[in-house]
């Protein structure tokens, strides 16, 4: 089986055996976040000296889509103490986090302080 047909089963695994609240706090866990976000450093290294498909697709898809959705979320915030609820794919969490917090205009808030 292919790494990334083993993790889906896995995921689908989890998700049919535990409660919302705990798939969400793993979906969350920093560990969980970390591992996802390497499989896109590693796709990054996809190619040749000629064809650098995996650095062109991370730069040029991967961070562009987040930048996107980071824009979009910014854009919600009407006052400075409203609050925005953000529910995303998981391997979006490492880049939106990181958007959020290198703008410095913004608290995040983590999904762990709510759930335990």
């Amino acid at each position: 089986m292919v790494q990334g047909e083993k993790e889906t089963a896995e995921m689908e695994s989890d998700f049919n055996s535990h409660s919302i609240r705990d798939f969400l706090l793993k979906l969350n866990d920093r560990k969980y976040v970390e591992h996802n976000q390497q499989m896109y450093m590693k796709m990054a290294l996809i190619g040749d000296d000629d064809h650098h498909v995996g650095a062109a697709w991370t730069a040029m898809y991967w961070y562009y889509r987040n930048m996107i959705i980071y824009k979009h979320l910014l854009e919600l915030v009407e006052h400075p103490d409203e609050r925005v609820f953000v529910l995303y794919g998981a391997g979006h969490l490492h880049l939106l986090r990181q958007f959020i917090q290198e703008n410095g205009d913004y608290r995040l808030e983590n999904l762990e302080d709510y759930l335990k």
